[in-house]
C-alpha cells in the first residue's frame, strides 16, 4: 500500500502553525510544559524531551491518504499481454465476464503489474459475450478462456469456470476491478496463516478513493451492510484483520477444497446477489473462518460484472433468510444496531480495552514486550481487543503487528481530540479495561469507571515510587526523593480505584496489600515462553559477556556505567581477551564514547534476530543494577536462552525462589570474581544453564500465564 507523503515545507508550516496556536490557546499549559522540559533538561534526560516532541508532532499529523491506481479501460486496442505460465499454480483467478472487454482488459492489466513471485493462472469465464470479448485471445496470451454456449448468469458462470481451476485456492475476481500493489500476496499470506481460515476478502475502494466496503455485515433480518461505505479508507477502524459476516463477491479467495465441499455458489441465488453471503455462512458451517484483510486493496467500479438486478436482490434476501434464519436469530444483531460488535463478529466475545503510553515496541523495551505478549494472549483467548496509545501516534512498523493479530488501534488527530467521546459512546461494550503505567491509568481511570461497567485492571510494570526511592539512596539527590513521593500518591490513588491490581512480583504484591486495604492483587508473569527447543552453541564457541537493556530506563544507564568503571577492569586483568557487548536502544553519549572497538562494544538497538545471535555467543549475561523495581526482562530473557546470569539483588528481585538458581552479588569485587569463575569453567556454565532453563519452564511458561488470565477474565466460566 502506497501513501502520499506531505511536502516537508508544508509539513513544517502545519506543525509550526499548530505550535503557535497551542501557545495562544493554552498559555498556562505551555508554561507548564516549558517548566517540565527545563526539569528534564537539568537532569540530562534529553531522550524524554525528544519523545515528548515526537508525541506533539504525532498529534498534529493527519492520516496518510491511500494512493490508488486505476488502469485505462481504453487500452485494449494498443496493449497485448503474455501472462506467465506456471506448472503448479497456487491460485486460480476466475474472472466472470459478459461483454465490457474494456473493463476486463483493465483488470488483466492490473494483474500483470501487481502480482509478483506467486504462481497463478487466469481463467476468463465468458458468459456468451457479443462484443470484442469473443476475440480476447487476440490481445491476451496464456490464459484459460471458458466460453458458455448461452448466457447462464454470473453465479452459474463462476460455478462452471471453477471446474477448470488447478490452484489450491480459487480467487473470484470481478472484471470491473483493478487490484493494487501486493493485493494477492496479502490474501495468500492470511489464508495460509491458519488452516481454519476458509475465505478471505479485501478492502474495496471506489475509483474516487472513497471506501466501498471493509467487510460485510448481515443483520438479524437478513439485510446486509457494507461496513464503512462512503468513508475514508485509511481510518483506523478499517485497518485491522478481523472476522466478518461475509466478504464481497467482487473479490473472494477461498480454499479450493472448501469450495468443492460446499459445492460452489448455491444456485438458488442465481443469477446473483446474496451468493457471497451464503458462501460465507456455508464456510462457517463447515468449520472455517471468514476474514477481512485490509492490506489487500482493490478498486471496484461496481455493477459492471452482472448489472443492476434489484428484483433478484429482494427475492434472494428472502431466500437467504429462509435458509439461515436460525443462525441469524441466534448470532446476529438487529438492523443498524451495535455496529461496534457486528463489524467484526463479536456477538459472542468479551471486549477488552487496553491503554498504554504508546504502541508497544517489544524489541526495544521490557515494558513493551510485556504489553505486546498480553495483547497477543488476549487475541488467542478469543477476546475482542481494542488498543488506545496515549500518544495517539501511528508507528506503522509496530502497529501493523497488532493489526495483523486482529487488534483495532485508535490513533490520529481526531482521536487525540475526541478519545473521551469515543469511550463514552462505546463504554457499554467494554467487559474489561487494562490500564498500563500509573501516569496513564490516572488519566483514564475515572472516565472508564464512570462510563462503563467494565472490570478495570491495572498493571504498573513496577512500583515507580520504590524505584525512585532506591535511586535516591544511590544518588542522594533531593529532587529524586520528591519525584518518588509524587509517584507514590499517583500509584496508590490508582490502586484504590482499580478493580484488580496486577503485579509482576510477589514482593510488590506484599507492599501493595499492606498499603491498600481490601484491594485484590494478583501476581502475573511479565514474560512467558512456549518454545524451549533451542539449539545452543557449545561453551568453547562462546566468548562474550553480554548486557541487554534499553537506555531510556535510568537504572540501566547507571548499572552498565558502574560495571564498566568498577567491575570490568578487574575482569580484564584476569581474562585478557574478554569482551563486553552492550545491546539496547538509545545509549547515551557517555556510554557510546566508551566503545573502544576492542573489548567494549556498545551496539545500541539490535533486532530480535541479532539479539538471539548475541545470546548464542555469550558465555555470561550480566545484570549490574544498583536500583530499580519489578521483575527484570533482561534477567528472564538471558535465563530462557540458557546463558549463566551474574546479577545484583535488584536484577533478580521479585522472582520466586530465584536465589536457589542465581546468587545475588552487590559488591563490585565479588561480582567480578563470579564472572571470572563462570567464564573459565565449562562445567559450571553447563550446570547454571540447565538450572536456569528449568526455572524458566517452571515459572515463565506460556500455559501458566494463559491459565492465570483465563481466571482473571472469567473465561473459565460457561
Amino acid at each position: 500500500m502506497k501513501f502520499k507523503i506531505l511536502d516537508k515545507s508544508k509539513q513544517f508550516i502545519n506543525t509550526f502553525s499548530s505550535f503557535i496556536s497551542f501557545i495562544i490557546l493554552n498559555p498556562k499549559k505551555f508554561l507548564l510544559k516549558i517548566k517540565n522540559s527545563y526539569k528534564y533538561l537539568k537532569r540530562g534526560d534529553f531522550q524524554v524531551i525528544k519523545n515528548k516532541l515526537i508525541i506533539f508532532l504525532a498529534k498534529d499529523s493527519d492520516l496518510k491518504k491511500i494512493d490508488i491506481k486505476t488502469y485505462n479501460i481504453k487500452d485494449f486496442g494498443e496493449k497485448h499481454f503474455d501472462f506467465p505460465i506456471f506448472k503448479d499454480p497456487s491460485v486460480s483467478i476466475i474472472i466472470p465476464v459478459y461483454n465490457k472487454l474494456d473493463y476486463t482488459f483493465s483488470c488483466l492489466n492490473s494483474l500483470m503489474e501487481n502480482i509478483k513471485d506467486i504462481p497463478y493462472e487466469v481463467i476468463v469465464a465468458d458468459d456468451n459475450s457479443t462484443d470484442e470479448t469473443k476475440n480476447i485471445e487476440t490481445y491476451v496470451k496464456n490464459i484459460k478462456i471458458i466460453r458458455n454456449k448461452k448466457n447462464i448468469g454470473f453465479l452459474k458462470n463462476c460455478n462452471n469456470a471453477s471446474k477448470f481451476a488447478n490452484g489450491k485456492y480459487i480467487l473470484l475476481l470481478n472484471n470491473d476491478t483493478n487490484i493494487q500493489s501486493d493485493y494477492l500476496k496479502y490474501l495468500l499470506e492470511l489464508i495460509e496463516s491458519d488452516e481454519k481460515i476458509g475465505i478471505v476478502g479485501s478492502k474495496i475502494i471506489y475509483p474516487n478513493g472513497i471506501l466501498q466496503e471493509a467487510g460485510g455485515i448481515i443483520w438479524k433480518d437478513g439485510s446486509s451492510a457494507s461496513y464503512g461505505n462512503g468513508d475514508e479508507p485509511e481510518k483506523y477502524r478499517y485497518n485491522y484483520i478481523k472476522e466478518v459476516d461475509y466478504v464481497s463477491g467482487c473479490s473472494i479467495m477461498i480454499k479450493k477444497k472448501l469450495w468443492d465441499d460446499i459445492g460452489g455458489f448455491d444456485e438458488r441465488f442465481a443469477p446473483s446477489y446474496y451468493e457471497d453471503s451464503d458462501l460465507a455462512f456455508e464456510a462457517r458451517k463447515h468449520g472455517y473462518k471468514v476474514l477481512y484483510q485490509p492490506k489487500s486493496t482493490i478498486v471496484h467500479f461496481e455493477n459492471i460484472s452482472h448489472g443492476n438486478n434489484a428484483p433478484h436482490l429482494l427475492a434472494n434476501k428472502k431466500a437467504f433468510y429462509k435458509k439461515w434464519n436460525k443462525i441469524l436469530e441466534k448470532e446476529h444483531f438487529s438492523k443498524d444496531k451495535d455496529f461496534f460488535l457486528a463489524r467484526d463478529r463479536s456477538f459472542n466475545k468479551k471486549t477488552i480495552l487496553i491503554i498504554d503510553h504508546r504502541i508497544p515496541t517489544p524489541d526495544q523495551d521490557a515494558g513493551s514486550k510485556t504489553i505486546y505478549q498480553y495483547l497477543e494472549l488476549f487475541c488467542e483467548l478469543g477476546l475482542n481487543v481494542k488498543f488506545m496509545p496515549d500518544d495517539f501516534r501511528y508507528d506503522a512498523i509496530y502497529a501493523q503487528k497488532l493489526e495483523n493479530m486482529g487488534i483495532e488501534i485508535l490513533y490520529g488527530k481526531y482521536y487525540y481530540n475526541n478519545f473521551k467521546k469515543w469511550i463514552k459512546e462505546n463504554a457499554k461494550y467494554f467487559d474489561f479495561a487494562l490500564l498500563s503505567r500509573p501516569d496513564i491509568a490516572v488519566k483514564y481511570m475515572d472516565l472508564i469507571k464512570t462510563c462503563s461497567k467494565a472490570k478495570v485492571l491495572y498493571y504498573g510494570h513496577d512500583l515507580h515510587y520504590i524505584r525512585g526511592l532506591r535511586r535516591y539512596e544511590t544518588e542522594k539527590e533531593p529532587a529524586i526523593l520528591k519525584e518518588s513521593e509524587k509517584w507514590k500518591k499517583i500509584e496508590f490513588s490508582v490502586f484504590n480505584k482499580a478493580d484488580l491490581i496486577l503485579t509482576p512480583s510477589i514482593n510488590e504484591k506484599i507492599i501493595i496489600d499492606n498499603n491498600s486495604s481490601g484491594k485484590k492483587t494478583k501476581v502475573v508473569p511479565p514474560f512467558f515462553y512456549d518454545n524451549f527447543n533451542l539449539t545452543n552453541k557449545d561453551f568453547t564457541e562462546r566468548k562474550d559477556i553480554l548486557f541487554v537493556g534499553g537506555f531510556n530506563h535510568t537504572p540501566n544507564v547507571d548499572g552498565i556505567l558502574w560495571f564498566l568503571r568498577e567491575i570490568f577492569p578487574l575482569i580484564i586483568k584476569n581474562i585478557k581477551d574478554a569482551r563486553l557487548i552492550s545491546a539496547g536502544s538509545n545509549p547515551p553519549d557517555i556510554l557510546r564514547n566508551m566503545d573502544n572497538g576492542h573489548n567494549i562494544m556498545i551496539k545500541g538497538y539490535v533486532d530480535d534476530k541479532e539479539l538471539k545471535n548475541l545470546y548464542g555467543n555469550a558465555r555470561i549475561a550480566i545484570i549490574p543494577l544498583r536500583y530499580g523495581a519489578g521483575v527484570k526482562g533482561k534477567t528472564v530473557e538471558a535465563m530462557y536462552y540458557g546463558v549463566p546470569v551474574v546479577s545484583t539483588s535488584f536484577g533478580i528481585e521479585g522472582m520466586p525462589d530465584i536465589q536457589k538458581t542465581i546468587k545475588p552479588i552487590d559488591d563490585a569485587k565479588q561480582f567480578a570474581a563470579e564472572v571470572i569463575k563462570i567464564y573459565n569453567s565449562e562445567s559450571l556454565f553447563k550446570l547454571m544453564s540447565e538450572k536456569e532453563t528449568a526455572y524458566i519452564k517452571k515459572h515463565f511458561f506460556k500455559e501458566t500465564a494463559k491459565n492465570i488470565f483465563l481466571d482473571i477474565l472469567d473465561l473459565n466460566k460457561p
